[in-house]
């Protein structure tokens, strides 16, 4: 019996802490400001070396991100598309 009450006790001391930790403050800034992309599921970097970053879009292309992040309008380098393949359909999430 005192086991159980030992367990509980701890239990809620346990969970009471994790409860009073405060979160860490987070914040989220564009990095390509004029860049659109279309529900981008996948950042990936080159595995060549040439610091080039992918990004895998849900509608079935593959973008190459690039390197100017300053840039007003970015240009959308497309890598790989199969967009008329219709690789999903409608707003599938899941």
């Amino acid at each position: 019996m005192q086991s159980r009450f030992f367990s509980v006790g701890l239990s809620l001391v346990i969970g009471l802490t994790a409860a009073v930790a405060e979160l860490p403050k987070v914040s989220l800034k564009p990095v390509w400001k004029g860049l659109e992309t279309t529900r981008p599921l996948w950042l990936e970097t080159a595995p060549d070396g040439t610091g080039r970053l992918f990004c895998l879009e849900q509608g079935g292309s593959i973008i190459i991100l690039p390197k100017d992040k300053d840039s007003a309008k970015p240009e959308r380098e497309v890598f790989f598309d199969i967009t008329k393949r219709k690789p999903w359909r409608e707003n599938e999430e899941g």
